[in-house]
């Protein structure tokens, strides 16, 4: 059995702790210390998370971090120092970004990704080598 990050636990945490921790929604506060202690492995129970860190960060300033469950099949426990690895969970932070751009009418996914850049896409692979967007010239 093996260690799981689980995007829908993990989007539990983003929606109830980043607009607060970046200021986003007035009147919302970063619950305590004591609350998160408790309602984290009680996510982590519904969603069958075997171990999860969380670093809560308010004001630019480390808040609360803890580590809870195991990190691996011996059953050893996850702790603040444990190295693992993010996999697949920068999509997800990703999308929740764009996603509250698009809340603040300062993105529209309908739009052509044109409208929000300098230059045409293809022009970019010159600028980055690893890019093979010049596939997409004459593309509209």
């Amino acid at each position: 059995m093996r260690p799981r990050i689980v995007l829908g636990f993990a989007m539990i945490c983003m929606q109830a702790l980043i607009p607060s921790a970046l200021g986003a929604e007035a009147g919302r506060s970063i619950p305590a210390s004591d609350v998160l202690d408790i309602e984290i492995p009680t996510a982590m129970a519904a969603v069958g998370a075997n171990g999860l860190a969380m670093a809560v960060i308010d004001g630019g300033k480390v808040v609360y971090v803890r580590s809870f469950g195991k990190r691996n099949d011996a059953g050893q426990p996850l702790r603040e120092d444990t190295v693992m690895s993010a996999a697949s969970l920068t999509k997800p932070v990703f999308a929740y970004a764009v996603m509250q751009l698009v809340d603040e009418g300062r993105l529209d996914l309908d739009a052509s990704i044109a409208r929000y850049l300098s230059n045409p896409l293809p022009t970019y692979s010159t600028q980055r080598p690893f890019a093979t967007w010049h596939n997409l010239d004459g593309d509209k």
